[in-house]
């Protein structure tokens, strides 16, 4: 991705298209922080003991423990909080009036070092990835800095408003690199439809929502469809620098309030399961948080709580998921070589045998809205390609190996079959390569009907040919 003046842009972009190199071409969007007015201090960390961190014993921070990446622009190193901390810059932040970077950190991480207040995993490992002066491609640039940094869990305390391609192009490359996203929901609710915003309501993110101390929704956080999960958010204790102090106690601590706070609170719980239970994997982990939670509000679901409170306890102790395999998967361009290494096929046919390729995963209409694979037949071959539902309603697309997404308006010329039968009836495909080589299919799974997540079963075997085959050209 390039960056250049808007003076210059056209005439780029322009240059690119007529070499068949253009991709995308969008504004450069301005961030903007999610923390919301401060109230005064309250005292007391109401916040820890939601989470149900009381009798629990954070495990100790080593030289090789997971580390928490945050884009923050502002940080003030200088704070006596950090104290005894551990933690490091990408680039030197900048200092601009709010303390919201300091704060962010001093939630999820604070040291226990007799000063102030204490984070989830006290005196964890992390590293400040500034994305200064505040823009979208600022933050691509953070995200990048993070990864590299070796951040297993990334926390995004800020939105972009009406979305921003280049920065779902970031988080699902971080993602497919093995790295559990977590952002703040908003604070806007009742201003304006906060849906497409980046990064909350980009796939394969833990979108975070914030309860207030009687466990209610806070008056100011955004309700809608990708809101995972909930956690405190209203007076939350943090540290600000002793020039921005104006609680009326210049103590360096001042009471927060914003979703900007219960974000880190839910990804430095993240980072504190995965180095207790490290077997785990990104789409394991990511699907443990967003159910290890306390049911509030409907039952199930909602969107103003997500699954409910997050739970320390039940994320350290409950089943977790199978894998979800070669996630991010959401469109060919994710699978076909185009943003990472090419995935194999999920067959490796062999002659004279008739093998069945089996694989589980799951979807959600917002969270993993497709998953594509690339299926191989034989020269000669019939193939049956089938979903068996096991939860919601899954439907089944192939495509030809000409095919360049599995989003489209009408029906084209690349799509050789579909099965969308209803309910939990099992969606059926067969395809056949009368040539002499091997040639290879792209296969869609997707939910459909009024859930929004489903689970399936794919298989993949050589059969009989069939009269109803489609011919894999």
């Amino acid at each position: 991705m390039y960056r250049v003046a808007r003076g210059r842009a056209r005439a780029f972009a322009v240059a690119l298209r007529a070499r068949g190199l253009l991709d995308f071409a969008e504004p450069d969007r301005r961030l903007r922080s999610l923390a919301f007015p401060a109230d005064p201090l309250s005292g007391s960390q109401w916040n820890l003991a939601a989470l149900g961190l009381e009798g629990l014993t954070p495990p100790p921070v080593t030289d090789s423990s997971v580390v928490l990446g945050l884009i923050e622009g502002s940080f003030d190193p200088s704070h006596p909080e950090w104290q005894g901390a551990r933690f490091s810059f990408t680039r030197a932040p900048t200092m601009p009036g709010d303390d919201h970077g300091t704060a962010v950190a001093s939630v999820a991480g604070a040291p226990d070092n007799e000063r102030g207040i204490v984070g989830v995993w006290p005196g964890m490992r992390m590293v400040i990835a500034p994305p200064n002066p505040g823009s979208c491609g600022d933050a691509v640039r953070a995200i990048r800095e993070a990864v590299r940094a070796k951040a297993s869990v990334l926390n995004m305390s800020y939105e972009i408003e009406d979305g921003c391609f280049a920065h779902l192009l970031a988080t699902n490359m971080a993602y497919g690199q093995g790295v559990v996203l977590v952002a703040a929901g908003g604070n806007e609710f009742g201003e304006r439809d906060a849906q497409f915003d980046s990064p909350g309501g980009d796939p394969h993110v833990i979108t975070v929502a914030a309860l207030d101390t009687d466990f209610s929704s806070a008056f100011f956080s955004n309700r809608y469809d990708a809101i995972d999960i909930a956690a405190p958010g209203v007076d939350v204790p943090a540290a600000v620098s002793l020039a921005n102090d104006n609680d009326g106690n210049p103590d360096g601590y001042r009471a927060e309030s914003g979703t900007s706070f219960s974000a880190p609170l839910v990804a430095a719980g993240a980072s504190w399961v995965w180095e207790r239970r490290p077997r785990l994997d990104h789409t394991q982990l990511t699907d443990l948080i967003r159910h290890a939670a306390r049911d509030l509000g409907r039952r199930g679901w909602d969107p103003d709580f997500g699954f409910g409170a997050f739970q320390m306890p039940l994320a350290l102790s409950d089943r977790a998921p199978a894998p979800d395999p070669v996630e991010p998967n959401d469109d060919i361009e994710w699978v076909n070589g185009r943003h990472f290494r090419r995935d194999p096929a999920i067959n490796k046919p062999r002659r004279r045998v008739r093998r069945r390729t089996l694989l589980s995963a799951r979807l959600d209409r917002l969270e993993d809205p497709t998953d594509v694979y690339r299926v191989v037949v034989g020269a000669g071959w019939t193939m049956r390609i089938r979903s068996r539902p096991r939860a919601g309603d899954p439907d089944l697309d192939v495509f030809s190996r000409r095919a360049r997404t599995v989003y489209y308006r009408r029906k084209p010329r690349t799509l050789l079959g579909a099965s969308r039968r209803p309910g939990r009836r099992i969606d059926t495909v067969y395809v056949r390569n009368r040539s002499r080589r091997p040639r290879f299919v792209w296969v869609a799974v997707y939910p459909t009907g009024e859930r929004f997540d489903a689970a399936y079963r794919l298989e993949a075997r050589r059969v009989r040919p069939r009269r109803r085959a489609h011919r894999v050209p």
